[in-house]
């Protein structure tokens, strides 16, 4: 676990086991909005498929049954955690937010390899 030192949109340090540049700003910004209190909190990136727990797997599918789960990142802080995943298919990506089994979709945008897109053209 490293400490990143920066401040990232005025907040306090922040430690992770990724480099910054791979911290969502979007939801690191949710995450201080919804809990202002919480200073020092972790961040962990997971690999989706792998690291994220039974519960939330189906939460996910249940609600996006054509969606793969491609990344999770897993915040803790005071006596809360949440979760920022992204999800995507051939049309899609979208970042949820799932907190005490709330889910929220942050995100959603279209999949440049999805159909009609100019990447899938070219």
């Amino acid at each position: 676990m490293r400490q990143i030192s920066e401040k990232i949109d005025g907040g306090g340090p922040v430690a992770a086991n990724v480099p910054l540049n791979e911290v969502s700003v979007r939801a690191y910004r949710y995450f201080h909005k919804e809990w202002p209190a919480v200073a020092g909190e972790v961040w962990y990136k997971m690999d989706g498929q792998k690291d994220i727990s039974p519960e939330m797997a189906v939460l996910i599918r249940d609600k996006y049954p054509s969606f793969q789960i491609k990344v999770v990142t897993e915040v803790s802080g005071l006596d809360r955690t949440a979760y920022y995943v992204t999800i995507e298919n051939s049309a899609q990506v979208k970042t949820l937010s799932i907190v005490d089994g709330n889910m929220e979709v942050l995100s959603d945008l279209a999949n440049g390899d999805g159909p009609g897109s100019v990447l899938a053209q070219n």
